[in-house]
Parts: C-alpha cells; structure tokens; sequence
C-alpha cells in the first residue's frame, strides 16, 4: 500500500506500539509508587497522632491504602473510566495489604473471577508467608518439631 515508503510506516508502527506499551509501564510504575508513598505519610502521620510504633502505623496505613484503592477500582469498573492497575494491588498486598485486598474482595465483590488477578495474589500471599516465617524464625521450630515425632510411649 505504501510502496516505497513501506518499511518506514512499519518501522514507525513498531515504534507506536513500543512507546504505548512503555506510557503504560511508566503509568503502572506511577500508580503504584503512588499508592506506596501515600500509604508511607499516612503510616507517619498515624504513628505521629497515636503514638505507636512505625511498624504497626505502616500495616494499618498500607491496609487503609489498598482498601479504599479497591473501593475506588470497583467504581472505575462500573464507570468505565481509569482504572487501578493491577500490579498496584500486588504491591501494596506485598507490603503488608493482603487482609485489605480479601476484604475488598469480599466487600466490594471486586476481582472475584479474574484468574489473571486470583493466581498471583494468592503466590505473592503464600510466598510472603513463608518469608515472614522463615524470617522470624516460626518454620525452622515447625520443620524440627515434624522431623523429630517422638517415639510412642509403652
């Protein structure tokens, strides 16, 4: 169709193609940086108003964080406007938002279905458990207790 000029419009083609897919990249990179630093002020802001430890601030700030993201993902859908990326709610549920992502879930009836969206979350949520209890520690007792089943009395 193009003659000549061909391999330049398909060159150009591809290049349209890569510079969406990259504006989308950087847009999921965006949100969820987003979300993780606003989770980041709230946690400060709880710790600095109730005086408890960072720690426990930045477990109900990132719960806070990815449950009314949810919420807000849900009325998107509805509204067939922008949504909520999906790698977002993975990294907030790997930074300790996994109890909001199962009550939003459960709450809003929101990514009941979508496999592409139930499989990674539920590897990330096993996967941190285990670190978690390999990290402090809980597994090693656990693994030691099965191997060493004692003998039965007689």
């Amino acid at each position: 169709m193009f003659g000549v000029f061909a391999p330049f419009f398909r060159c150009h083609r591809r290049k349209h193609r890569y510079t969406k897919i990259m504006i989308i990249t950087r847009f999921k990179l965006k949100s969820a940086l987003f979300h993780v630093v606003l989770a980041a002020v709230l946690a400060w802001l709880i710790e600095q108003a109730m005086l408890i430890e960072y720690i426990f601030a930045w477990f109900y700030a990132v719960n806070i964080v990815t449950f009314i993201s949810f919420g807000l993902d849900k009325v998107s859908a509805k509204k067939d406007k922008g949504r909520t990326p999906e790698i977002t709610s993975h990294i907030l549920g790997l930074t300790g938002g996994f109890p909001a992502i199962f009550a939003g879930r459960r709450v809003f009836n929101h990514k009941k279905s979508k496999k592409g969206f139930i499989v990674p979350m539920w590897i990330l949520f096993i996967a941190q458990i285990l670190i978690a209890g390999w990290y402090f520690g809980n597994l090693d007792q656990v693994y030691h207790k099965w191997d060493k089943q004692p003998a039965a009395e007689q």
